[in-house]
């Protein structure tokens, strides 16, 4: 197994000023318990299978199942407001896992677009969404862990987010 470099990273939303953004014509947002589960675990499938995260290429399909299943926070997502679904036309297109963890945080644990829908800056509005939906609630951090070679790293960068830490895995 390669080794690959993983960081953790936080964004702190006082004086971040975001506001509710509007979604893209025919896009539609749906809480994620309202989804169906084979639907969302298609769904992380697909996107992670057509993107660039080492740690996901590196398992196998029982080790996907089993990460997804235990890591990504069921059934505690399930409950977030944050945690939502992109519908184009009834197609689920992505969706957003976020958890509360530690004191006035929420944790981003999954967020995934479609590879067909990506490079339209629906990524960003995720993000932003999540941001508004966690100020809403009284959050003042988020956070999340990522691989700093991934494309979606930028996104998170853009966003407002800062590494605290790095770790070497494998």
């Amino acid at each position: 197994m390669g080794s690959f470099i993983y960081v953790e990273m936080k964004c702190n939303l006082k004086g971040h000023g975001v506001g509710e953004s509007d979604l893209d014509s025919g896009l539609r947002l749906e809480p994620v318990i309202d989804v169906s589960p084979e639907s969302l675990y298609a769904c992380y499938i697909e996107t992670f299978e057509a993107g660039d995260a080492k740690f996901f290429q590196l398992m196998d399909e029982e080790e996907r199942r089993r990460y997804y299943q235990e890591e990504l926070g069921f059934p505690v997502v399930l409950d977030n407001p944050a945690s939502f679904a992109f519908l184009m036309e009834e197609e689920l297109i992505g969706f957003s896992l976020v958890m509360p963890y530690l004191e006035k945080n929420y944790h981003i644990s999954c967020m995934c677009i479609l590879p067909a829908y990506q490079g339209r800056g629906l990524g960003a509005q995720m993000l932003n969404r999540i941001k508004s939906i966690a100020l809403m609630n009284g959050i003042e951090t988020l956070t999340l862990g990522t691989e700093p070679d991934m494309k979606a790293f930028q996104l998170y960068h853009k966003g407002g987010f800062e590494i605290t830490a790095e770790h070497i895995v494998g």
